[in-house]
């Protein structure tokens, strides 16, 4: 089981209703809340809460991010584009006099009402001196496992654990939905980790089937742990696609 880190609000909510009605149980949907620490730079971001509608404006807000006047000095969010393997889809947060709240990169349109998948990650850009600041993520707690397309053919997919604990690699469900691992780094597919202080995909891991460990690229056993709100990228070697299927790591008090 991970480790929560998540504060869980909501609980069993007892109704007493007045008449001969015996007092009632309503069992309230667990809701959670996140602090997420953000920093000067690129910052790779999981959802981890389901939200109805989950969009920009209902995940993110627009005040608790840095807004500016022009794209180049406001707080951005870029979603990957898993077709094209690039980041096309940009969009950021504008205190332009008329045109406040999240705008599109591309035509400067209203993108309050963008989706924003929960089982993939975003990345969040503070441009210089705005961070170290705490992003408030909430939303419904999950209550199932989740489910997510990994791309094959040496494709990467920008992924997320979804769930609101730490959990580290093993326990992620990975092999058993197809991770394809092997003798090398080469061969196996790969977990890669963002590095901030570098800017950089550095830290590289795979799945070494002989010996049936999770490896560095030194060949060093690891475990990585992902906190709950990171996000990270898979690149899967193998031809066809994956269909990652993450155990829910807690349960629930119904």
């Amino acid at each position: 089981m991970g480790k929560v880190v998540a504060i869980v609000v909501s609980t069993a909510v007892c109704l007493h209703i007045a008449g001969n009605v015996a007092a009632q149980t309503v069992y309230a949907t667990p809701v959670g809340i996140k602090k997420v620490s953000l920093r000067d730079g690129r910052n790779l971001v999981g959802i981890p809460f389901t939200n109805n509608p989950s969009t920009l404006v209902s995940v993110l807000g627009t005040n608790q991010l840095p807004p500016a006047a022009t794209e180049g000095l406001a707080t951005a969010v870029d979603v990957w584009n898993q077709n094209a393997q690039t980041l096309t889809n940009r969009f950021w947060l504008s205190s332009a006099s008329g045109f406040e709240g999240w705008r599109r990169g591309d035509s400067f349109t209203d993108a309050s009402d963008v989706p924003v998948d929960s089982a993939k990650g975003i990345i969040i850009t503070l441009r210089t001196n705005e961070g170290p600041l705490s992003l408030v993520l909430a939303g419904v707690v999950p209550a199932a496992e989740n489910r997510q397309t990994v791309a094959g053919n040496g494709s990467y997919s920008v992924v997320a654990s979804a769930f609101p604990v730490q959990l580290s690699i093993t326990n992620m469900g990975l092999i058993a939905s197809g991770f394809q691992g092997g003798e090398s780094f080469v061969e196996s597919d790969n977990i890669l980790l963002y590095d901030p202080d570098s800017d950089t995909f550095n830290v590289k891991i795979w799945y070494d089937t002989l010996f049936d460990v999770w490896r560095d690229t030194n060949a060093n056993e690891t475990n990585p742990v992902i906190s709950a709100g990171e996000s990270f990228l898979i690149r899967r070697r193998a031809g066809s696609s994956m269909t990652w299927t993450n155990p829910l790591p807690y349960t629930l008090n119904e």
